[in-house]
C-alpha cells in the first residue's frame, strides 16, 4: 500500500520516501472506461457540432433538449480535451434547469466527476458538486472512492473533507469502501481545520447603502434545517464523523462520534459518549476535542462541563487505549481497500457494459423519435397540400360553400362611440346684423 517516489536533492543524490495511498492503478479500469468510445457513432461524434447543436436545440422555443446528447458529449470527452471544461460545465447546467433532467443517465455524472479529476480540475468539481441545484451532479460509490483517493494521494485534506461532506449531504455511507476512505480524509483535515466557504469581509469605512424599503405581502419565518443548511465547516465535518462514526464498530464508533458531536457543537451528546464506557478512548481523540473546545469562546455550561471531563480522561491514561489512533486507522482503511477493492472494480467494470449498452439503446430511440416526427411532418404537409388541390378542382361545384366560408371569416366589429351628438344651431330667417360705423380718427 506504499508507494517508493524518487526525489533528487541538490547534491544530485537519489532519496526515497513513502507515500501513502490507498487504492491500486487497477482502480481506474482504464481498458473498460475507453470502451465507451469504441462504438461507431463515439467515434464519428464531432464534439465541436454536437456543442453547437446541443446549444441551438435550448435555444430555440419549441427546441427540445436531450439528455443523451449531453451524455455522449460528456462521455466523448477526455483528459486530453481539456479546454472543453467550460463547455461541460455550461451544458449540464443548461440540462439541469431545463424538463429534460429527470432524464439524465447515471454515466453522466460518473463521467463529470471521472473527466474533471483526470484532467486536474478539482476546484471546479467541487463548486459543481456543492452547487446541486444549479448543476445536479452526485457521486456515487465508485467516483467518491475514485475521488477521494485521488485528493488523499494528493493530501490535499481540505477538498477531500470536503467531499466527505457531500457523501453525508446524501445520506450515503453504506458502502464501507467511500466511507473508509471519508473518515480518513476527515480525520486528516483536523491538523488543520480551513473553513470550506469564503466569508467576504465587509468594509466598516465604506459608505452604507441607501436603505430601500420594499412592501411584501408576508415575512416568512426563518427556518434552518440543520443539513443543506449548514455552511460552517466544523459542523459539517462533525455530522460527518457522526453519520460514519453511527456505521462503525468499537473502538472507531465512540471516538469518530465524539470527534463528531464536538465539532458540531452537540456538546451534551458528547457528554453522553464519554461517560458511556472507561477505556475505549485514544489520546489523539481526546486531544482533538480538547483542541476544538478551547478554540471556541462561546459561554456555553455543557461546553465546559465536556471541557473539564476531557481534561479529566487526557490526565488519567489508565482509562485510554495504549494504541495509536492514526495506525489502527490507517491499518484499517487498507484492510477495508484490500477486501472491497476487487469486489468494486468487477462492479464498476459491469456498469461500464451496462451504460455502453444503456446509452446505444437510447440514442436508437431518440433516432427512432426523430424519424417518427419528421414522417409525421411530411404527412401533413402533404395533406395541406391535397387540400389545397382538391379547391382548385372542385371550385365552381363548392363555390357557394367557399363563399359562406369566407363570410364567416370576417370581422365584425361593433360600432364606436365618440358621445353625445350636438344639436345644431338653428338660425333666424329675420335677424339683422348690427350697421358696423367706422369711427373717426
Amino acid at each position: 500500500m506504499f508507494l517508493r517516489s524518487k526525489i533528487l536533492n541538490k547534491n544530485s543524490t537519489t532519496i526515497y520516501r513513502n507515500v501513502r495511498t490507498f487504492l491500486s492503478e487497477q482502480f481506474k479500469c482504464p481498458n473498460e472506461w475507453n470502451s465507451r468510445l469504441q462504438p461507431t457513432f463515439m467515434q464519428n461524434t464531432n464534439l465541436e457540432n454536437l456543442y453547437y447543436e446541443i446549444k441551438q436545440a435550448s435555444s430555440q422555443k419549441n427546441g427540445k433538449l436531450n439528455a443523451i446528447d449531453i451524455d455522449i458529449f460528456v462521455n466523448k470527452t477526455s483528459a486530453a480535451d481539456e479546454s472543453r471544461v467550460d463547455e461541460i460545465n455550461e451544458l449540464i447546467h443548461t440540462l439541469r434547469i431545463s424538463e429534460e433532467t429527470t432524464n439524465t443517465l447515471d454515466s453522466t455524472h460518473h463521467a463529470v466527476v471521472r473527466n474533471y479529476v483526470d484532467m486536474g480540475h478539482i476546484t471546479d468539481l467541487i463548486s459543481i458538486l456543492d452547487n446541486r441545484m444549479a448543476y445536479g451532479i452526485f457521486l456515487d460509490d465508485y467516483s467518491a472512492s475514485y475521488l477521494l483517493d485521488y485528493l488523499i494521494k494528493k493530501q490535499d485534506f481540505h477538498s477531500a473533507a470536503r467531499t466527505a461532506t457531500f457523501l453525508m449531504l446524501q445520506e450515503d455511507f453504506e458502502n464501507e469502501l467511500p466511507r473508509s476512505l471519508a473518515l480518513f480524509a476527515c480525520y486528516k483535515y483536523l491538523n488543520r481545520r480551513e473553513p470550506f466557504y469564503q466569508v467576504e469581509e465587509k468594509d466598516e469605512q465604506a459608505e452604507k447603502p441607501k436603505e430601500v424599503k420594499v412592501r411584501v405581502k408576508f415575512l416568512r419565518n426563518e427556518f434552518f434545517d440543520d443539513h443543506f443548511d449548514i455552511k460552517n465547516h466544523d459542523h459539517l465535518v462533525g455530522k460527518t464523523f457522526v453519520a460514519i462514526g453511527k456505521k462503525l464498530d468499537k473502538p472507531f464508533s465512540p471516538n469518530v462520534k465524539l470527534l463528531g458531536y464536538t465539532l458540531y457543537g452537540k456538546y451534551e451528546e458528547a457528554l453522553k459518549e464519554l461517560k458511556t464506557t472507561e477505556k475505549i478512548f485514544f489520546k489523539e481523540t481526546l486531544e482533538h476535542c480538547l483542541k476544538v473546545l478551547e478554540a471556541i469562546e462561546v459561554e456555553d455550561p455543557s461546553l465546559e462541563s465536556l471541557k473539564v471531563v476531557v481534561q479529566e480522561r487526557l490526565a488519567n491514561t489508565n482509562q485510554l487505549q495504549s494504541e495509536s489512533f492514526d495506525t489502527l486507522l490507517e491499518d484499517y482503511c487498507k484492510s477495508v481497500v484490500a477486501k472491497q477493492e476487487p469486489v468494486a472494480i468487477e462492479a464498476q467494470k459491469e456498469l461500464y457494459k451496462k451504460w455502453n449498452n444503456l446509452r446505444e439503446e437510447k440514442l436508437t430511440e431518440e433516432l427512432n423519435r426523430l424519424q417518427r416526427a419528421k414522417r409525421l411532418k411530411k404527412i401533413e404537409l402533404m395533406t395541406e397540400e391535397m387540400k389545397k388541390k382538391e379547391q382548385h378542382l372542385w371550385f365552381f361545384e363548392n363555390e357557394s360553400d367557399i363563399d359562406l366560408q369566407i363570410d364567416s371569416k370576417k370581422a365584425f366589429y361593433p360600432k364606436r362611440w365618440f358621445g353625445k351628438k350636438k344639436v345644431p344651431r338653428v338660425i333666424d330667417a329675420d335677424y339683422v346684423p348690427p350697421e358696423i360705423i367706422k369711427s373717426r380718427q
